[in-house]
């Protein structure tokens, strides 16, 4: 049998997060005949790592501030990286992205591999020094083919080192579903997950929905997230006379619960570079409207033109909503089908095995044993 490769994965910090939740699920699937896997964080390691190590895989913690300006992370790495030795480092997220391309090939590093998650807009300066860092190291991997394609318009990436590498969602979201009671409007939730940010757009969804409210008196909005925008949203629904039919509920722990008791979901975020909230949701059935901002068109456009609406088109985006609460049973259902089949598009398995063949093909580039 041939020697394991030796891998490692670099995070600025292990808590919990949606780049943390995706080491999560592969932790459980990576091939360990094949690779000698360890997971590296800069520091906090909390939630995220304690699921890690319990699915076998070591997590080793570096104590140190990753920030960009601190040149302690960057040594404290590189004395890590020559004592473990690794075939391949792949760096997930900015700061990390950072360390690891600075001195990974320095610490004799054979395979430097480092991950874009979403759609960076940072200044010209650091522009530039991306476009540094991308020539530092083997590979730039990114989650959608629009992430890829920014980064080597806007921030100067070699076109040749690219690789496309879709999210994944957790296997419970594709359990069987239970098909709620079609309402025909009546008693109708729409219901929205994110961060309360502008990038997520829901002061634009809040008055889409107000025409919505004033011509269906059963329909609700849900919502569910926190952020700075709190009270701000609060006072936007109060003007609007929303109060008793649009719901802020904070950050909540049972989203999936929430979601599977709508009847539509909403992701009217302006940009994404893939649009993990969109995907989880149909996966559970849930038709669903999304914008066409960033990589949404590219993930789930299969939806059709009518449910992939301009995030700026406040009209719109009241239109696609009328228009789903007006849909017949039929149609909702062929719709949450669809939702469905193209969620199974991002499944774990597919996520790990495209990321194998990212490995292998490294490897073979290098002259490394990949068994196939």
């Amino acid at each position: 049998m041939a020697e394991r490769i030796k891998l490692i994965r670099l995070i600025p910090v292990l808590d919990f997060g949606g780049v943390e939740t995706v080491f999560e699920l592969w932790s459980e699937v990576i091939d360990r005949e094949r690779y000698d896997v360890r997971i590296c964080t800069f520091w906090k390691a909390g939630a995220a790592a304690d699921a890690i190590r319990k699915a076998g895989i070591p997590v080793d913690v570096l104590n140190v501030d990753p920030s960009i300006r601190n040149p302690r992370a960057s040594w404290t790495l590189a004395r890590y990286l020559r004592r473990v030795r690794p075939d391949i480092l792949q760096a997930s997220i900015g700061e990390a992205n950072f360390h690891a391309a600075l001195v990974g090939k320095m610490c004799g590093v054979p395979i430097v591999m480092i991950e874009e998650h979403g759609i960076p807009n940072r200044p010209l300066p650091y522009r530039l020094v991306h476009a540094v860092l991308y020539r530092m190291v083997d590979a730039v991997i990114g989650v959608s083919q629009v992430a890829l394609d920014y980064v080597v318009k806007r921030e100067y990436a070699p076109r040749a080192r690219t690789r496309l590498l879709y999210n994944a969602i957790a296997d419970q979201y594709f359990a069987p579903i239970q098909p709620p009671p079609q309402k025909h409007g009546a008693d109708f939730q729409f219901v929205t997950v994110g961060r309360l940010h502008p990038v997520k757009n829901q002061e634009r969804l809040i008055q889409a929905f107000a025409e919505v409210a004033r011509l269906y008196p059963n329909v609700s909005l849900t919502i569910v997230g926190g952020g700075d925008l709190h009270a701000e949203l609060e006072c936007l629904i109060s003007d609007l006379r929303l109060t008793k039919r649009v719901t802020l509920t904070g950050y909540r722990g049972d989203v999936k619960a929430i979601v599977e008791n709508a009847d539509c979901f909403l992701f009217p975020s302006l940009t994404e570079a893939f649009g993990i909230g969109a995907v989880e949701a149909m996966a559970r059935g849930l038709p669903t409207i999304a914008s066409s901002g960033g990589a949404l068109p590219e993930i789930i456009g299969d939806l059709g033109p009518e449910w992939i609406i301009d995030p700026y088109d406040i009209k719109g985006w009241s239109r696609a909503m009328q228009a789903m609460v007006t849909l017949d049973e039929d149609a909702r259902t062929r719709l949450g089908r669809q939702s469905r089949q193209i969620a199974e598009r991002y499944t774990l398995t597919r996520h790990a095995a495209a990321l194998d063949d990212i490995y292998k093909a490294m490897l073979a580039e290098k002259g490394f044993w990949a068994q196939a």
